[in-house]
């Protein structure tokens, strides 16, 4: 901690070579700042990025497993394969910390975000240099603490659509966790956030099932209420929760 009366200490330095180009307004990043930032991934070859505060940038970097060379952790994204062809999800065996299922819809969320369509609207909805995130590569962050006050990470953030995509596994049968669950759904609408959960019982229609609700995100007028959905075999219909 600096000593008091000295003067702030300024990160930019210290993050630029991580911050993505976009940020062109950006002059200065001290360790109070609260907004979110994009970030660029290590050997992530495609681009891909990461919208976390300066807080979390810089813990990254000090982060243990770094073993002193400062480092923004790796890009989760490239470590899928494409197995799109398949009529089901595989877990991938370099990366067991996202489920299976969550790395099925990322791959199907690709080919939505990949419509021409959706690219247009997306650029539209945004000012430059925002409207450059779009598209399967940038359209999307996995990961990111997009809900103001919620402890845990939303699977998948759509910023241009202001989409938070959640993906539950079977522990999301369990009533306890509909509870949450139906919290976090109360708590992104109460942000004015757009939310969907996605079942895992609902991965054979994972690709019409995202192509839904962002045409409905897409079609949404100012002033009207936020879309709060979950997928037709979500446990939480059954319960009316």
């Amino acid at each position: 901690m600096l000593p008091r009366g000295q003067p702030k200490q300024d990160l930019l330095p210290r993050l630029c070579t991580w911050l993505w180009e976009g940020h062109t307004g950006v002059t200065h990043l001290y360790i109070s700042d609260k907004n979110k930032y994009f970030f660029k991934l290590p050997r992530c070859r495609h681009g891909h990025l990461r919208l976390m505060t300066v807080q979390a940038a810089v813990k990254q970097l000090d982060a243990p497993k770094n073993q002193g060379c400062p480092m923004l952790f790796a890009c989760e994204r490239c470590s899928v394969g494409e197995f799109e062809g398949l009529l089901g999800p595989q877990a991938c065996p370099e990366d067991m910390h996202r489920s299976k299922w969550e790395q099925w819809c990322w791959l199907n969320l690709q080919r939505v975000l990949d419509h021409e369509a959706v690219k247009q609207h997306m650029q539209q909805a945004m000012p430059a240099p925002h409207n450059l995130l779009v598209g399967p590569m940038l359209g999307f962050v996995v990961e990111c603490k997009a809900v103001v006050g919620w402890p845990a990470c939303v699977d998948i953030f759509i910023p241009t659509l202001n989409l938070a995509i959640q993906v539950d596994g079977e522990h999301h049968d369990l009533a306890p966790q509909q509870e949450i669950d139906k919290r976090f759904m109360q708590q992104a609408q109460g942000q004015g956030m757009h939310a969907f959960r996605l079942s895992y019982k609902d991965q054979q229609n994972t690709f019409q099932l995202l192509w839904d609700v962002i045409k409905l995100c897409m079609q949404h007028q100012p002033g009207h209420a936020c879309i709060s959905m979950v997928s037709p075999s979500h446990p939480m219909l059954s319960r009316d929760v």
